[in-house]
């Protein structure tokens, strides 16, 4: 009975060694060189052979995927992204407890407040390439509405949160190519 204890033991901690040293396949300094010399097909390629599907890959994807001109892959990029934010945001706390286990790239990534309001940023500059100014100003209510909301999540760090100068700058621009005046 004691060796099948110490043998399960065994293994259990062995399976927890093998998760905690996997890898990825992505080479980050490759990716950023792609990235930075405009290889943006090849830094695309390397995302590809990643078999994780999680915030940050997707907001790369989505980056990378507009830098193509590829808009309209890259905004379901970007849908992606979002609907994964929102799905970890209201995850409970076991992946944290098996991180402690394993370590933290067990976890998944989540986007931090500003990474939220940016992603109406990029899907609207998605569609102003496109030249489709109903699709940018729907961009533009939700910059404005993030904004509003991360600004009402901490009221007490003032300029902290929900005020950010470029994006209301932004938003009110396109506002304005839009011809709505009221909200430019």
């Amino acid at each position: 009975m004691l060796n099948r204890i110490t043998l399960g033991v065994s293994a259990l901690a062995m399976g927890l060694a093998l998760v905690s040293c996997a890898g990825t396949r992505l080479d980050p300094a490759q990716f950023q060189s792609d990235i930075a010399s405009g290889q943006y097909e090849a830094a695309l390629s390397q995302l590809d052979q990643e078999s994780k599907d999680d915030v940050a890959q997707l907001l790369d994807r989505g980056l990378l995927l507009s830098s193509l001109e590829e808009y309209d892959a890259s905004n379901e990029a970007f849908d992606k992204a979002e609907q994964k934010i929102d799905d970890l945001y209201t995850r409970s706390l076991t992946q944290e407890a098996l991180s402690l286990l394993t370590n933290d790239r067990t976890r998944d990534y989540r986007a931090p407040r500003f990474e939220r309001v940016l992603i109406p940023y990029f899907r609207a500059w998605n569609y102003i390439e496109q030249g489709d100014v109903e699709g940018a100003l729907v961009e533009a209510r939700k910059i404005n509405e993030r904004l509003e909301f991360e600004r009402t999540q901490c009221p007490d760090e003032e300029g902290a949160c929900g005020e950010d100068a470029f994006l209301r700058f932004f938003s009110g621009l396109v506002f304005e190519w839009g011809g709505e005046w009221n909200d430019a």
